[in-house]
């Protein structure tokens, strides 16, 4: 069924390759399935070419990364990761003020 399912995200990508919504459901349809390289493979894709700020792709690549045991660097991109989101809350409390 995943493999079904990542036929039809690969097809809406052809269409649609600026959708950073559909690069990063193949992300995620990737770590379903266990691939993990493949996973990692999307969500840096989004980061250097869509967004580099992309949330969602942040955390995918990390969570790629921690699979991997790739661990240079995991402390820094979640002290990132953590400051990005005090920035973003910080922003959303004075708009809504």
């Amino acid at each position: 069924m995943l493999k079904e399912t990542e036929k039809y995200i690969e097809k809406s990508i052809l269409l649609d390759s600026n959708n950073i919504d559909y690069l990063n459901e193949l992300g995620s349809q990737k770590l379903k399935q266990s691939n993990i390289e493949g996973a990692l493979k999307a969500y840096t894709n989004v980061l250097t070419t869509k967004d580099s700020n992309n949330m969602t792709a942040l955390l995918g690549k990390l969570r790629c990364h921690i699979m991997l045991d790739m661990l240079d660097g995991v402390e820094e991109q979640f002290n990132f990761l953590e400051r990005k989101s005090m920035h973003e809350n910080s922003v959303s409390l004075r708009i809504n003020s």
